[in-house]
């Protein structure tokens, strides 16, 4: 079982939540934040994003085996005690390899390098893996400053939808 541990970049570190962290985060915040001396300044947990984390959180908590791929990473900046955003894996990689990524950050700290930072951190590791080929992600084809993110991380367009922008990057 692969135990995800902090990922430490030039300006971040990338903290992987534990289960019961996890479940803080969505319905616990304050707890979560005097537990890890940090306070979230990270986009709001609320409607869809609320959603799609308590989703998960319930892929979490059925597959304990792959912790790395199921948490939520924390997008901290421990000097300042603040977490400004979160990364995470939508599940594990599938049979050929490929695993899907998504992302938020809170607005203040948006256009200074984090995200990709982050996006670089956690894909760079994963693709280091056996078990991961490829990691995956999809935009919406207004949000420009996710694409600079990608872009610069090394992904690769693949298509597109009416709606979305697809983006890939691999191993090879």
């Amino acid at each position: 079982m692969l135990q995800p541990q902090p990922l430490t970049g030039t300006h971040l570190t990338l903290l992987p939540l534990t289960l019961p962290q996890y479940y803080k985060f969505i319905y616990q915040q304050a707890q979560l934040e005097q537990e890890l001396d940090l306070q979230y300044q990270g986009r709001p947990v609320e409607g869809a994003f609320r959603t799609a984390l308590q989703q998960r959180y319930l892929k979490f908590l059925a597959s304990r085996q792959q912790p790395f791929f199921h948490t939520l990473w924390l997008l901290t900046m421990p000097k300042q005690k603040i977490s400004i955003g979160n990364i995470a894996f939508k599940g594990s990689p599938n049979t050929d390899g490929a695993v899907e990524i998504g992302y938020g950050i809170g607005s203040r700290f948006r256009s200074h390098g984090y995200m990709t930072e982050a996006v670089q951190l956690l894909t760079d590791t994963a693709l280091a893996l056996p078990s991961v080929r490829l990691i995956t992600a999809v935009t919406a084809k207004d949000n420009t400053a996710s694409v600079r993110v990608l872009q610069k991380s090394n992904f690769y367009y693949t298509g597109s939808s009416d709606v979305y922008l697809y983006w890939a990057k691999s191993s090879i």
